[in-house]
């Protein structure tokens, strides 16, 4: 009787070993996954280059040219995915050069209206002439529809609604040092864009912005066969949406200048810097210029 019960109890023990290591190996994998997961969404948050939009002063009926970058000052991640730290190629810093046509319609009752279009590239060896271990080339198209209101007595507001699209492919040295691995990150993004200059300050002007996102991204690890394929999304109505507030400055000779700091909910908070040139070409008219000269 004591046999039979000195063996129930090892195999109880042991059958008790062996579900731990099962939980616990279940755990960790769990864990893994989720460390991959969030470093690719922290990583595309570093990507998805968000607009930062200049002030837009101009006479109506005026074409607007403008070169720009914005800079993102990336901060260190932490790559460490289960046991391992991984070797993402990130950069110090990360900006998509970009040229902005505009048009700034005739002065109405409502104000002056401007519309954007925009498209930026960034070639995907511009990485490496800063010693990444990774090409990253990147695209982006956005459009905004603009209402600006000068006629209250302290300052300006202007209202921006838009949306972006962007796509980006990093190749090369994710997982390991001399790896051939790919990370591509779609993004699309609608935004709405409050701008306030005081009249006191005519130079100045303060933007406040909300970002609604939708982001997939594909990554694969050729040297075990690895594909994450992965979405996801911040919106207004989910409590998540990307914020990010700017002080600009008007240097003069259509020069302006900006900083901004971009919060992504569970993401990333970063510190960004805009630098432009702009150019108008048109005519002075408006609405009511028009209306009296029939």
């Amino acid at each position: 009787m004591n046999t039979q019960l000195a063996k129930f109890r090892i195999t109880k023990s042991v059958v008790a070993i062996f579900l731990t290591s099962f939980s616990a190996s279940q755990a960790l994998s769990v864990t893994w996954e989720a460390q991959a997961e969030r470093l690719q969404m922290v990583s595309a948050s570093f990507l998805d280059a968000q607009p930062l939009l200049s002030s837009a002063d101009g006479e109506g009926r005026q074409f607007r040219f403008e070169a720009k970058g914005v800079v993102s000052v990336l901060p260190k991640m932490n790559a460490t995915v289960g046991g391992k730290t991984e070797q993402p190629p990130q950069p110090p810093a990360h900006s998509i050069p970009t040229l902005e046509v505009g048009y700034i319609m005739p002065r109405s009752v409502l104000g002056t209206g401007v519309i954007r279009l925009w498209q930026g590239f960034l070639p995907a060896d511009a990485g490496k002439t800063i010693g990444m271990n990774a090409s990253c080339g990147q695209t982006l198209t956005g459009f905004s529809l603009g209402l600006k209101n000068d006629s209250m007595n302290f300052f300006s507001v202007s209202v921006d609604l838009g949306q972006q699209w962007n796509d980006t492919k990093v190749e090369g040295g994710i997982t390991e040092p001399q790896a051939k691995d790919l990370f591509q990150v779609k993004a699309k993004l609608q935004f709405a864009a409050l701008t306030v200059a005081p009249k006191i300050l005519p130079k100045v002007w303060i933007q406040a912005q909300v970002t609604e996102r939708k982001i997939t991204t594909h990554f694969e690890i050729p040297s075990d066969g690895t594909v994450f394929d992965l979405s996801d999304s911040g919106s207004v109505r989910g409590g998540d949406a990307a914020t990010q507030i700017s002080l600009g400055y008007d240097i003069g000779l259509g020069m302006q200048a900006a900083v901004a700091y971009l919060n992504t909910p569970q993401r990333s908070t970063i510190p960004r810097v805009l630098l432009s040139y702009s150019r108008t070409f048109g005519g002075t008219d408006s609405l009511f210029a028009a209306n009296s000269g029939r």
